[in-house]
């Protein structure tokens, strides 16, 4: 076996997966920031649902990976259907309820990331709430102060209130802000108001007075609803993707690392596991360790009986190679096969493959490695490239597949929102009781791309 191309092939399965993760994460905040703003921030139980909606996506899609990861291995190494299957789901299964010495398996790391996810989007909004209280008590007091004044009392009051009344709203702001990029949103938003109020403090007219703490009260509102946002995104997209990725990298990592030994260790000409180090090995740690002890059977090289079974830390993709002891073998590279490269090509080169590219012309000879999917979107674009995957995943289907509830609402709002109405023929479409992906993408081509098409019958033509 070439078992450094195959993990050229994992890593670049992983890495397209991790960036999957990242659109989702990305397309998800959007789309409920949007919810929140047309329910004036408020959490209710439609929007809880969407949250929990969400995570159980990605908590199943790590499952998903850590199962494609061990059939990627297997089906390399084992002929045998029922045997292959078998080690299969006995790898994914050990590295499911495997516990780590903190007490967690992979279910119960998956559910606190989930609960962790809830209770942080709560604090956000309750955050954001909290300070919308302090902005309105305060302004209300400001108004108060500046009806009550007369004649010069006005100016020299105002003087003397204002710089008390700015530090309390400051204050309000720091209590609920954590984030350094959130704190500079306000402090943008405290400058404008401080503008304003020059002006006000300039000013003998109580209508002008008035019309200022209005222009003041929406810039506040509008700072408040901004930071708002920010929160719930960074909660998302920063915090909550990072630990995601951590999960999926690592639990991947130990599905590829428990496979390769499954499938090897009871082949007698494979004496030991020869310990590498990744090239994207940060600093020394336990991984030099492995990579240079000695059992005389080599440097790095352990037996099979003392292997470590997982990965010893979190990010680890340092590798084994299997250590074979034949007189006289010379180590070279394996070319493999059209049917190897089909087990081990990740989901975007089996969807360009259905659409009839040769996949040999895809691996990389030189780098042991598939095209990288990155490499592919810059030469067509990131917009043509999804569409290219649709048709891809669709010929192999061998049908258009229904249309999820979620993309079918984000149309809806995206068409209002280009339109201010959603166009006739877009709205019989998509409140139809089901909406194909088919016609999901006619909407798409011909209300946002402008494509001269009568009807999705025509797209479909087109795709074929």
């Amino acid at each position: 076996m070439d078992w450094e191309s195959i993990r050229n092939a994992f890593i670049q399965f992983l890495k397209d997966s991790l960036d999957s993760f990242e659109e989702s994460a990305d397309d998800f905040s959007r789309e409920f920031i949007q919810m929140l703003r047309e329910k004036g921030y408020q959490l209710s139980p439609k929007e809880e649902e969407e949250v929990s909606r969400w995570a159980q996506e990605q908590t199943q899609l790590v499952r998903n990976l850590i199962h494609q990861t061990a059939s990627m291995v297997v089906l390399s190494a084992v002929r045998k259907r029922n045997m292959a299957d078998r080690l299969i789901s006995e790898v994914a299964e050990s590295v499911v309820k495997e516990t780590y010495p903190d007490g967690l398996n992979l279910s119960t790391r998956l559910w606190d990331w989930e609960k962790e996810m809830k209770i942080g989007l709560r604090n956000a909004l309750s955050a954001g709430t909290r300070m919308g209280s302090s902005v309105s008590k305060l302004t209300y007091e400001l108004q108060y102060t500046i009806e009550n004044l007369k004649g010069e009392e006005f100016t020299i009051t105002l003087k003397e209130k204002l710089p008390k009344w700015i530090q309390e709203l400051r204050d309000s702001a720091r209590a609920v802000i954590r984030n350094p990029e959130m704190y500079a949103l306000w402090e943008e938003t405290l400058k404008d108001v401080e503008k304003k109020l020059r002006r006000l403090s300039r000013t003998t007219s109580r209508a002008s007075a008035r019309r200022l703490i209005e222009d003041l009260t929406k810039a506040i509102t509008k700072g408040q609803e901004e930071l708002i946002e920010k929160s719930v995104r960074w909660w998302i997209y920063d915090k909550q993707l990072s630990r995601l990725k951590t999960i999926a990298q690592t639990e991947t990592a130990n599905a590829f690392h428990l496979a390769q030994i499954r499938v090897t260790e009871e082949d007698p000409d494979v004496v030991g596991y020869q310990w590498r180090l990744s090239r994207s090995h940060p600093r020394p740690d336990v991984c030099d360790v492995l990579a240079s002890v000695d059992y005389g059977l080599g440097k790095g090289v352990h037996p099979k009986d003392r292997v470590p079974r997982r990965k010893p830390h979190p990010h680890c993709l340092c590798y084994l190679i299997p250590v074979v002891r034949r007189k006289g073998m010379r180590r070279r590279k394996e070319k493999l096969d059209r049917e190897t490269l089909k087990k081990i090509a990740p989901q975007y080169i089996k969807d360009l493959e259905a659409l009839g590219v040769d996949i040999e012309k895809l691996w990389d000879r030189e780098l042991n490695a598939f095209v990288r999917k990155r490499d592919l979107i810059e030469r067509v674009g990131k917009d043509e490239f999804k569409v290219i995957q649709t048709i891809g995943r669709t010929a192999r289907a061998g049908r258009w597949k229904e249309a999820k509830e979620r993309d079918i609402a984000r149309e809806l709002r995206a068409l209002k929102r280009k339109y201010g109405v959603v166009p006739e023929e877009a709205l019989h479409i998509l409140q139809r009781e089901k909406v194909s992906s088919l016609e999901l993408h006619y909407v798409k081509r011909k209300f946002y791309d402008g494509w001269n098409l009568k009807s999705p019958d025509e797209l479909d033509n087109m795709f074929t």
